[in-house]
């Protein structure tokens, strides 16, 4: 670059600041000058990682680099523009905004059962999430409507199944119960002694009398539908699905039974009359192995 004679007007880097030292213009004819900046690699901290001195810097933060200079009204008018496209940018989005509303409460008319189904369970991670994204677009996809319907039967009907559940046995006693498997989840996580990882794996249970039970071990694991006599030590309770659950560790199957079809664990609907809907015998007994 050459060096431009010093009667040119007053510099201005790109925020402002005032520029008092040497100008030199790049082969376009546009001005640059040299100024000291904020180091990008490590923010100004003059230090990288593992508190290592930073390499570009030497450690002061600051590095000298060839930069865009300024006159006033180019600053002026580079700062008009930016306020047009400012304003352009908030009436865009305030218009997206108006028309999501409004497809919102389109969306919230055609749905109305679904939504009040969904608001009594938005504590549920996947529940929330379906009506934040609502929210946010205005709308969901069929896909997601349908996933949601899913999983609010699915809830509903582990809640029927559960309704009479009450803790079972006390803590550190050793038990021997036929269980059905309600559900199950299975994770990666990082082993509670020695390295590595491990599969962890989550088994929800029902006994007989309709108690919720549950095991969180490597080592045990059901899949829905699956029956089985196991054996299992007593660590505690807890009511975090809404009903009272008996929490199992050290569990082992003594015995595998039948498994039970998907349409042998399905429960009846509500009534829709406003009589409550109980789980009674009858439905245990679909649930407990024939005699």
């Amino acid at each position: 670059m050459d060096a431009l004679p010093d009667t040119r007007a007053a510099w201005f880097l790109e925020d402002g600041t005032p520029y008092a030292g040497g100008v030199f213009e790049d082969d376009k004819g546009k001005p640059f000058g040299e100024a000291l900046v904020t180091c990008w690699k490590c923010g100004g901290s003059g230090r990288w990682r593992g508190r290592r001195k930073c390499f570009p810097c030497e450690g002061g933060g600051e590095i000298d680099e060839q930069v865009r200079l300024y006159t006033g009204p180019q600053l002026e008018k580079r700062e008009q523009a930016r306020l047009k496209r400012r304003a352009k940018a908030d009436e865009a989005a305030a218009l997206k905004k108006r028309e999501i509303a409004a497809r919102y409460l389109v969306f919230r008319d055609e749905n109305a059962h679904l939504l009040e189904r969904a608001e009594a369970c938005k504590d549920d991670k996947f529940v929330g999430e379906m009506l934040a994204k609502a929210e946010i677009w205005g709308s969901l996809t069929c896909a997601q409507l349908d996933a949601l319907g899913e999983c609010l039967d699915r809830k509903d009907r582990i809640a029927r199944i559960y309704a009479d559940s009450k803790p079972v046995a006390q803590p550190g006693e050793r038990v021997e119960i036929e269980v059905t498997c309600t559900g199950s989840a299975k994770w990666i996580q990082k082993k509670f002694k020695g390295r590595g990882r491990e599969e962890m794996c989550l088994t929800d249970l029902l006994d007989a009398e309709g108690n919720a039970l549950y095991a969180i071990t490597p080592n045990f694991s059901m899949a829905e539908g699956e029956r089985a006599v196991i054996k299992g030590t007593v660590k505690g309770y807890d009511e975090r699905p809404g009903w009272p659950r008996t929490q199992l560790i050290r569990v082992a199957v003594v015995e595998v039974l039948p498994a039970l079809s998907p349409e042998d664990m399905r429960v009846p609907a509500p009534s829709t009359d406003g009589i409550p809907f109980r789980v009674d015998a009858d439905i245990l007994a679909d649930l407990a192995p024939a005699a």
